[in-house]
């Protein structure tokens, strides 16, 4: 979200109430998909739990749950609000509110010396294994910033404009499939993104400034679920003790299929 918006020069505001429609359809659809699935799921469960005697619930349970709910929505709001009354952007503000909400918040909770620890773990150990992650987002600016400069970003554009240029779905549907493919092959969606996004300007294609966004943001949305180089699919194969390659395509790419042909329709019915 941080990238589009601020390679677009858009407000988060003015595509939120978009993205989050696509959301809820998003949410449908897998709902709609995996409907039996989890009911039978329901009753396994359910049938686990009269068999076995209930697991009471811990204490302070829902008290941890509400303060991390409201967490979510404070944070959240903090940035919006700092990039709505500043002139700071949303990744600077993102920064800050990382930076010096949680010691705010711990100190008015009376857990400084839990902040202290957790500030530690994070700089001797989280930080050093981002190694990864911080050549990735290098790699996707250096190549990104070398294929704008080339002659393949014209090409790129001209090929789209020659060939899906008489239609909006055909290109919305293309723009997805590139971001959705490359990312099954293990390629992370932000590199493409970045190409995307900083070699093609919307009136190149037709396409409105928020059209481009929503469809951009719906397609890497589309491909966290389907890429074995996303950290949510490694995470959860990990703790299932599931192959990735269930968990990231076998599982999911009838969804992805289906949310690459939605997408454009959405976007026209949303009236961008």
């Amino acid at each position: 979200m941080a990238l589009v918006i601020s390679q677009l020069h858009i407000k988060w505001t003015s595509i939120a109430l978009y993205a989050i429609g696509f959301s809820i359809l998003s949410f449908l659809v897998g709902f709609l998909l995996e409907g039996k699935v989890i009911k039978r799921e329901e009753e396994r469960l359910s049938e686990m739990e009269t068999e076995e005697e209930a697991v009471p619930t811990l204490p302070g349970t829902r008290r941890i749950l509400f303060e991390l709910i409201s967490l979510l929505f404070v944070t959240t709001g903090t940035v919006l609000l700092i990039e709505h009354f500043t002139f700071v952007n949303m990744i600077v503000a993102i920064g800050f509110t990382a930076l010096f909400f949680p010691a705010i918040w711990c100190f008015f909770k009376g857990t400084t010396p839990l902040y202290k620890e957790e500030v530690k773990k994070h700089i001797m150990v989280t930080l050093p294994n981002l190694n990864q992650e911080i050549s990735l987002f290098l790699l996707a600016g250096l190549f990104s910033s070398a294929f704008v400069a080339s002659e393949w970003s014209g090409m790129l554009v001209e090929a789209f404009s020659s060939v899906f240029g008489h239609s909006p779905v055909m290109m919305t549907i293309i723009l997805s499939i590139i971001i959705v493919g490359t990312a099954m092959g293990g390629l992370h969606p932000i590199i493409v993104v970045t190409i995307l996004i900083t070699s093609i300007k919307p009136s190149d294609l037709n396409f409105s400034i928020h059209y481009f966004a929503i469809a951009l943001l719906g397609s890497w949305s589309i491909s966290n679920v389907l890429s074995p180089a996303t950290t949510v699919n490694n995470l959860i194969a990990h703790s299932l003790r599931e192959k990735l390659i269930n968990i990231a395509i076998r599982w999911n790419w009838v969804y992805g299929f289906i949310m690459v042909l939605l997408l454009p329709f959405y976007l026209y019915l949303a009236g961008l």
